[in-house]
């Protein structure tokens, strides 16, 4: 959850940390803005995932920085 950079073996930004794949605070961790918890299906799929941002998605928004 750093939002710290990621980068590859030649030191480019490739994409931006996001939220760790697998969470401490298990499924406590993933609290819609609506206030309800995922279900147990949900919940499994999105703790599969590193939740990363490509910097790809990040060049469509921001452009080059």
């Amino acid at each position: 959850m750093s939002g710290g950079p990621l980068l590859n073996r030649n030191g480019e930004l490739i994409g931006i940390n996001g939220k760790s794949k697998y969470p401490l605070g298990g499924i406590e961790a993933f609290i819609f803005t609506n206030g309800m918890m995922p279900s147990e299906q949900q919940f499994l799929q999105m703790e599969a995932l590193s939740w990363a941002i490509p910097i790809t998605n990040f060049q469509q928004r921001f452009g080059r920085m």
